[in-house]
């Protein structure tokens, strides 16, 4: 260990009371050597590009970067990177620490800072255990939970799960100096993310060599399978034309559940290109059989772990040598959620309904009924407004708010965090990742990127085929038509993809350690007939009973949810609707998450 005012911690126990004196605890994964020179990586996570290769654990990092000399190179470096990743590096000539992540900030960096002291991490499990290890529990913030159940976002740049942890900012990183003074530092801040000086042409050109690159770089490695999520869906498509064009589509196998709407085109699609085709799954291995309860497949399902950063992963899922391709940062080519906003931000309840009308978010006309109290929405609202007042500091037209809300907040949740935490049992890569798209689509005016012009110009230019052939609606609207020269439309041509059965089990049945779950028979039918998960029918009817008396003896609980709107909570199956089911579901799920049921 490196004696100075800054300890690195690879276990928690290394933490005795004799550090007490200790400014700054970083937890990282490997102690610095001190036979290195220079610039020494000393953690990672996440997957991506760096420095032109494709980076899927700390020894690539380490070989990747081995010959960096200065931060400045570094930092260089990390800003051009692509993909959601997160590194540790010191620097053996300062004994700085940095800890930076990705530049549209899909990795994640924590702070908690208590009693003159300050604990950095990028993984947010670990903050946790080493807090509870030196009788410092976290505390779980029951805001936190619900804005995330009501807007499946971020709505303040530094929440997270626990009241005493804050998230960096994307764009922001952290240098720790050895006398364990701690302070940001910028990786691509606003002025170059937002603002080039390359024309539409040159900056599509530029976006569609990161796409070419990042199909072709992970093929470096020796993966034992390697899948791409394939959909009726734009962005999968989208990524398929990168594979097409650099000429790997053959390594891959594509993938789309059989009990999705989307399937019959994903299975066409892979037929109409002679791809191979599962339905099985998407390369994560589980154990053969488990048991469920309603806290444990909140707490552990794949999707608690976008729904809540650093939440946990799947306890089923083991690691494996396997790639699996996933768009998502397609929405960047195209203003998200366009298609219910016209581009005005000065009516800031409306613009609330249009991002999260999905989850909930009333009207005004509709606030007296909903389940989310008034002053809990005025809340998010305000915070909605303090969004809206630093993107205006940019400079950018108003129309491109959604564009950097997307990037800023919404992506690093459900795109960037979810991909970085999925790192942790496979190799997952998002190849529509370019940090051309931050700015790209500000070039044209707010009709044509609504009509997705920046992603249409790229699928054309890689596959004008793959443009051609079905989606599951129109993607290709009027005014692209009559600005653009699109492509003739064609069928499938009907062949029958090789369909792959991928291994669903591992050699060692992973049980849940907790009691068997018995389904009821109501809980059964209802989840027959609102087409829900039955675990989700038996939490419902289970649940519900305990978090009303919660919520009515407790008055913390009413100043975020109007009870007398969520409805018959003593028996919550009778007259049950699907639209009230899922609404309940996302309210337990929360509570659950926040420990309070």
């Amino acid at each position: 260990m490196i004696r100075h005012n800054v300890l690195e911690v690879t276990d928690p126990k290394e933490m005795w009371e004799e550090h007490d004196g200790t400014r700054a605890y970083i937890l990282h994964g490997r102690q610095p050597s001190p036979f290195c020179k220079g610039i020494e990586i000393v953690d990672f996570s996440g997957a991506g590009i760096l420095g032109g290769k494709y980076v899927r654990n700390l020894e690539d990092a380490q070989r990747v970067l081995a010959g960096i000399r200065s931060q400045e190179a570094l930092l260089d470096i990390v800003e051009a990177g692509r993909g959601s990743l997160a590194l540790h590096a010191f620097d053996h000539t300062t004994r700085d620490y940095l800890i930076l992540n990705d530049p549209l900030g899909g990795g994640q960096i924590y702070l908690k800072a208590s009693a003159g002291r300050t604990v950095i991490s990028s993984d947010l499990n670990s903050l946790a255990d080493v807090c509870k290890f030196r009788n410092e529990p976290l505390r779980k913030s029951l805001h936190y939970f619900m804005t995330q159940a009501l807007t499946y976002t971020q709505t303040h740049g530094a929440d997270t799960p626990y009241l005493d942890v804050a998230l960096l900012r994307r764009g922001e990183g952290v240098r720790v100096s050895r006398s364990g003074e701690v302070e940001l530092v910028s990786v691509s801040p606003p002025e170059r993310l937002y603002f080039s000086g390359m024309s539409y042409r040159e900056g599509m050109d530029a976006f569609v060599q990161d796409m070419l690159e990042n199909v072709a770089k992970p093929l470096d490695h020796d993966f034992d399978i390697k899948v791409s999520h394939l959909t009726a869906g734009f962005d999968s498509r989208l990524v398929l034309a990168a594979m097409l064009k650099a000429g790997v589509a053959d390594d891959f196998i594509y993938y789309c559940i059989s009990s999705s709407a989307d399937f019959e085109i994903s299975r066409s699609l892979s037929g109409h290109f002679e791809l191979r085709h599962t339905s099985s799954n998407d390369g994560n291995p589980r154990g053969r059989g488990w048991q469920r309860d309603y806290h444990e497949y909140v707490k552990n399902s794949p999707r608690a772990t976008q729904f809540v950063l650093g939440e946990g992963i799947d306890f089923r899922y083991s690691p494996s040598n396997n790639l699996v391709f996933q768009g998502g940062y397609g929405e960047l080519a195209r203003t998200f959620n366009s298609f219910k906003w016209d581009g005005d931000l000065s009516q800031i309840s409306s613009l609330a309904h249009s991002l999260w009308r999905w989850n909930g978010f009333p009207e005004e006309s509709e606030v007296a009924s909903s389940i989310w109290s008034k002053d809990y929405l005025d809340i998010v609202i305000r915070r909605l407004s303090e969004d809206i007042r630093r993107f205006r500091e940019l400079g950018l037209p108003d129309d491109y708010f959604t564009n950097w809300f997307y990037i800023e907040k919404r992506n690093r949740l459900f795109i960037g965090a979810r991909t970085y935490y999925s790192n942790h049992y496979r190799s997952q890569f998002d190849p529509i990742y370019s940090s051309h798209l931050a700015w790209l689509p500000a070039t044209i005016d707010f009709y044509r990127r609504r009509s997705n012009f920046v992603g249409v110009d790229a699928m054309i230019e890689m596959s004008p085929l793959l443009a051609s052939l079905p989606f599951d609606n129109e993607k290709i609207g009027p005014l692209y038509r009559q600005d653009r020269q699109v492509p003739d439309p064609t069928e499938f041509n009907g062949k029958i993809p090789e369909d792959v059965t991928l291994p669903n089990t591992l050699p060692e049945t992973i049980k849940w350690p907790g009691k068997p779950t018995a389904i009821s028979q109501e809980a059964a039918e209802a989840a027959r007939g609102l087409r829900i998960p039955e675990i989700v029918a038996q939490g419902i009817q289970t649940m519900a009973p305990i978090a009303f008396d919660r919520l009515r003896d407790e008055p913390r609980f009413r100043e975020v949810l109007n009870i007398s709107n969520m409805g018959n909570m003593r028996n919550p199956l009778d007259g049950l609707t699907r639209e009230r089911a899922q609404i309940l579901h996302k309210v337990l799920s929360a509570l659950v998450l926040a420990d309070v049921v």
